[in-house]
């Protein structure tokens, strides 16, 4: 359907802000930015996470529990927000026949 355009089709609709899920707003620090986010963004897609089994504790809470909390506070701040979509990881261990299934 888009063809060629499709690359300038979605650099006119999506803009990437690197943040830092762990923190309060995202830690977007530019008052200005994050004004500005709250008022345009429409959808927020997360699929920030840290899938290193040997992750100290504290980094991996910060970023797969209370990063899917700050991402959904940030968003309740979107005036304009349709979807706020949350990527969640799953993998999978297999430890002789005993199946273990980390999310």
């Amino acid at each position: 359907m888009w063809g060629e355009d499709f690359v300038s089709f979605v650099s006119e609709k999506v803009l990437a802000v690197a943040c830092d899920v762990s923190v309060e707003n995202l830690g977007v620090k530019d008052i200005k930015l994050r004004e500005n986010l709250w008022e345009e963004t429409d959808i927020i897609v997360n699929a920030a996470a840290t899938t290193k089994f040997n992750e100290r504790l504290d980094v991996a809470i910060g970023i797969n529990t209370m990063g899917a909390l700050n991402v959904l506070n940030f968003a309740k701040n979107c005036s304009k927000l349709q979807i706020l979509l949350h990527i969640s990881t799953g993998t999978q261990l297999c430890m002789d026949t005993i199946q273990f299934v980390f999310g």
